[in-house]
C-alpha cells in the first residue's frame, strides 16, 4: 500500500469530526507514473453540533474552487471572499465536478437527526449547483458478519442493502449513487476484491464527474 493511500485511508472519516485543513490529492498512475488528470480534495467533518465541523455555507466556497490546499475552517465563521472573488466565476477546471459524502456503516444506526439534517442541507446546496453526488459506506465488512467473512458478499448482504435504501431516503438521493466500500486498514497487501469495490466507486466518481461536464458543454455553462 502506497503513502497516497494511507493518507487517503485516515482522512476519509467524513463523520469523524476531525479539525483538519482542506487538502488536494494529485494521483499518480503507479509510483513512478505521470499525474492523473483528476485531484481528490478532502475537507473536515461533518458534526451534529451547530457550529461543529465544516461550516455548511462553506461548501459554497469548496464548490466554487476558491478554497485553496491547506486552508484550515472555521465552523463558527465561513470563508469570505473578497469583493473581486464575489464577483469572479473561476474557470470550469478549477471547481468541483463530483461530491462524496464518506460515512461509516458503523454509525449509521445511532446518527442523529441533527446531523442527517445538516447532511441533506449540503445534499441540497451540491444539487443547487447540478453538482453530482455519491455516498461511500466504509467499513461494511466491520457491519456485516457475512460480508465481514467474504467482501463478495457485499451485495447480498440484507443488512448493507438496508443501510444503502436507508442513505438513500434520508438524503434524498439515488440508491445507484451509495457504493459500499472496505477499507484498507491493518493489510500489509492489496486485496483484489477490497480493491474492485474501491476502484468501482472511483470509476463512478469519474463518470458522473464527465457527466457534469457533458452538462456544462450543453449549454448550462
Amino acid at each position: 500500500m502506497s503513502h497516497q493511500e494511507e493518507t487517503l485511508g485516515q482522512t476519509q472519516g467524513l463523520l469523524e469530526g476531525l479539525y483538519l485543513p482542506y487538502r488536494t490529492y494529485q494521483v499518480k498512475a503507479g509510483r513512478d507514473g505521470q499525474p492523473m488528470a483528476f485531484l481528490l480534495c478532502d475537507t473536515m467533518g461533518v458534526e451534529h453540533a451547530e457550529y461543529g465541523g465544516v461550516n455548511t455555507e462553506d461548501i459554497y466556497s469548496i464548490l466554487k474552487g476558491h478554497i485553496q490546499d491547506q486552508y484550515t475552517f472555521n465552523p463558527i465563521s465561513p470563508w469570505k471572499p473578497s469583493d473581486s472573488q464575489a464577483k469572479c466565476q473561476l474557470p470550469l477546471s478549477e471547481r468541483i465536478h463530483c461530491v462524496v459524502m464518506v460515512m461509516d456503516t458503523n454509525k449509521l444506526k445511532i446518527l442523529p437527526d441533527a446531523m442527517w439534517g445538516k447532511l441533506r442541507n449540503i445534499q441540497r446546496k451540491v444539487d443547487s449547483y447540478d453538482v453530482p453526488l455519491l455516498v461511500l459506506l466504509t467499513q461494511v465488512d466491520k457491519a456485516c458478519p457475512h460480508v465481514e467473512k467474504d467482501i463478495r458478499d457485499v451485495y447480498r448482504s440484507c443488512f448493507i442493502k438496508e443501510l444503502i435504501y436507508k442513505v438513500s431516503d434520508r438524503l434524498g438521493i439515488s440508491v445507484s449513487q451509495v457504493l459500499p466500500v472496505k477499507n484498507y486498514s491493518h493489510e500489509i497487501a492489496l486485496d483484489e476484491n477490497c480493491d474492485i469495490l474501491l476502484l468501482t466507486a472511483m470509476q463512478q466518481m469519474l463518470h458522473f464527474a464527465d457527466n457534469y461536464f457533458d452538462d456544462c458543454n450543453d449549454g448550462t455553462e
